[in-house]
């Protein structure tokens, strides 16, 4: 049943959606900084800053690990990140994630 609901994604698409969203957020924060810096707000800027660092681990973790692949044939990992230390940084990941939006709704 499930077949029937679900669909086929390649490789190449995965790597490309985790590009983008490390893309998007970075010109997102950056953005909002700059915008914070515009008004002389350097306090929340340097605060947005800190918040940008700590929201962009986990994307920066899927695009160090998915660069060591080539998409056409996706084979083991490289030597750039192994599959133990990719999964035991989900964790650390997720607490920046965690911490990162809570100082970004600190500013609002």
């Amino acid at each position: 049943m499930n077949a029937a609901f679900s669909m086929a994604i390649s490789n190449e698409i995965v790597f490309l959606s985790h590009q983008l969203q490390f893309s998007m957020l970075l010109l997102i924060m950056g953005c909002f900084i700059t915008h914070e810096l515009h008004k002389n707000n350097t306090r929340i800027a340097a605060w947005l800053f800190v918040a940008g660092i700590f929201v962009m681990i986990d994307p920066t973790r899927h695009v160090v690990y998915d660069a060591q692949f080539n998409p056409a044939t996706c084979g083991p990992a490289g030597r750039l990140m192994s599959v133990n230390q990719f999964y035991s940084l989900n964790a650390f990941a997720w607490g920046g994630q965690v911490i990162g939006n809570l100082m970004i709704l600190a500013t609002m």
